[in-house]
């Protein structure tokens, strides 16, 4: 295990502007937006690697029991985040949701902070990560991240 936390560390390590930047992790689903809150294993794992969670994210939460909460897209634009991270399986699904109004208008959106992990295999690799998926998926994970990261336009 320690071999495999160092390796992180190190993955990690080449993305030093993720340390700078904030972010928030949600999905399209049923209507709204579906928020991972901080005890989603997925945010755990950025977060104890140093990345920062903005705090709209746990500001939202009805609770802090919970591990996703459903947002209206009324409310979306308070979902605050310098990169924001989505998962889709399937690129069709994430090019549709990418066309709405919502997804268009979304701060982070417009400045390039578009972190979408796509691809049931990517997905299923770092979520939630297990010391067998990281190897595989992680190093892709961070790439894409990290491009998020360095995109953001200042406004």
């Amino acid at each position: 295990m320690d071999n495999t936390t160092a390796w992180v560390e190190a993955e990690f390590a080449r993305y030093p502007r993720l340390r700078e930047v904030t972010f928030a992790a949600a999905n399209d689903f049923d209507g709204s937006i579906a928020v991972y809150a901080p005890l989603d294993a997925r945010m755990k794992f950025l977060t104890d690697f140093g990345m920062v969670m903005n705090p709209s994210v746990a500001a939202l939460a009805p609770g802090d029991d919970a591990f996703y909460y459903p947002l209206s897209y009324e409310l979306f634009d308070q979902l605050e985040a310098d990169i924001f991270i989505t998962y889709y399986e399937e690129r069709s699904a994430l090019d549709t949701w990418l066309a709405t109004p919502q997804a268009q208008n979304y701060p982070p959106i417009g400045r390039g902070g578009l972190a979408a992990l796509v691809g049931t295999e990517n997905v299923a690799a770092v979520s939630p990560p297990s010391v067998l998926s990281l190897r595989w998926g992680l190093p892709r994970y961070l790439e894409i991240l990290g491009a998020a990261a360095d995109a953001i336009q200042t406004p």
